[in-house]
């Protein structure tokens, strides 16, 4: 789906939900806030007291400050992971057109937590593998660029930095990539967090620049403090919304695929008719079961929006 219709649908399923949407999807933002402020406020607070010289907040040589720093991760790795998995998980039923589960029993689901963990997990190892190529030839394109003066270094050094650029750019493609994780979770939640980041790598496979197309037209408004909540809002929508159409049409394409090998296998006399026959219809009343299924399968039983 174009950009251009893309946002027009996404307006038409936001009408009367932009205040209760825009909040959800600023939890996951403001609980980072609020940890890298605490963060901050307590290395201010050492420095004013003379417990942590200035250089060791670059340095990481005193305990203190790599202790409050691990901490600060741990806690934002805690409590952010469950706020982007609901935020999510309820774009995901708006864009569904389902009536959105509660934040509430989304948030104290316990299967929840350990899965947005796990997803977070999952994110940030892949990304740190990812960025080491980036890293590598990054130094030694620095290290060549300053102690370079032959003709042979400049050549080397030109050469690492477009390995630099390269792997940098592999780097933003994964990440991409697993932007289409929380979203798939959401849509599959009886499918393991592992099977799902192998899907999000599959599918995303030329639509990564809708989402680079999201954020370059909503970039102007997310400058400033108060549009930053609307672009947000309205790029985490139509991401949602991307992907909700990209499984529809993964189905679609398997349901043609299935028809396909049953025809052929028909045609070279494997399997009769009626019993061709019979695998179709089974197949129609399993998918319309497990739609059924899933419409009605909540985590817990209360409905509409607690945030």
């Amino acid at each position: 789906m174009r950009i251009s219709e893309l946002i027009p649908f996404v307006r038409k399923l936001l009408r009367g939900r932009d205040i209760t949407v825009m909040t959800v999807c600023m939890l996951p933002l403001l609980g980072e806030l609020f940890f890298r402020f605490a963060e901050a406020a307590v290395y201010s607070l050492l420095l004013y007291f003379g417990e942590l010289p200035p250089i060791a907040l670059f340095s990481g040589s005193s305990r203190i400050q790599l202790a409050v720093a691990v901490l600060s991760a741990l806690l934002r790795f805690v409590v952010v992971s469950p706020l982007i998995y609901a935020a999510a998980a309820v774009l995901t039923d708006i864009c569904s057109e389902r009536r959105p589960s509660a934040i509430s029993c989304l948030l104290v689901s316990r299967r929840n937590f350990r899965r947005s963990l796990t997803a977070a997990l999952i994110t940030k190892l892949l990304g740190a593998a990812a960025l080491v190529p980036a890293a590598f030839f990054g130094v030694n394109a620095y290290r060549l660029l300053i102690s370079g003066h032959t003709a042979g270094e400049l050549f080397m050094t030109l050469h690492a930095f477009v390995l630099t650029a390269l792997a940098a750019g592999m780097w933003i493609s994964l990440r991409l990539s697993l932007s289409a994780l929380p979203f798939l979770m959401a849509q599959f939640p009886d499918r393991s967090v592992i099977r799902l980041t192998f899907m999000a790598l599959r599918i995303m496979k030329g639509r990564k620049t809708v989402l680079l197309k999201l954020i370059a037209l909503y970039f102007p408004a997310a400058l400033t403090v108060i549009g930053l909540p609307f672009a947000l809002t309205r790029i985490s929508a139509a991401w949602a919304l991307c992907i909700s159409i990209r499984m529809k049409e993964e189905e679609y394409n398997e349901g043609n695929r299935a028809e396909g090998s049953l025809g052929r296998a028909y045609a070279a006399g494997g399997i009769p008719a009626e019993k061709a026959e019979r695998i179709k219809t089974a197949a129609y009343k399993a998918e319309a079961s497990g739609r059924r299924y899933h419409k009605k399968r909540r985590d817990c039983p209360q409905r509409g929006y607690s945030v």
